[in-house]
């Protein structure tokens, strides 16, 4: 077994770590807004992750990391997000090439 720089990116950073505890209150029990029930701390998590990856202009890479990897070709907005949110609660699935 060799030891040595990785291929491919760790999933998830210390920056990202940091601004997903800071922006989202649900993971301190000390606040009103902790979730009891897991799913909600999961939708909660994963509306986190698509705007801090499909949302958020990064100023190391001076776009969103999705832009980065490839992955979509726009900067999302909010707006997008939310269509993207009721066409999944519509047909109860996430459609492939949405962006």
């Amino acid at each position: 077994m060799t030891i040595g720089p990785r291929d491919r990116p760790l999933i998830g950073s210390a920056p990202q770590n940091l601004e997903l505890r800071t922006k989202n209150r649900r993971l301190t029990r000390l606040t009103n807004g902790f979730s009891r029930k897991v799913v909600n701390l999961q939708h909660s998590l994963a509306l986190g992750f698509m705007v801090y990856n499909f949302v958020r202009i990064h100023g190391s890479l001076r776009m969103s990391p999705a832009m980065a990897a490839g992955v979509s070709s726009k900067l999302w907005s909010y707006e997008d997000v939310i269509v993207l949110l009721e066409k999944v609660e519509a047909t109860g699935e996430l459609a492939a090439g949405s962006n």
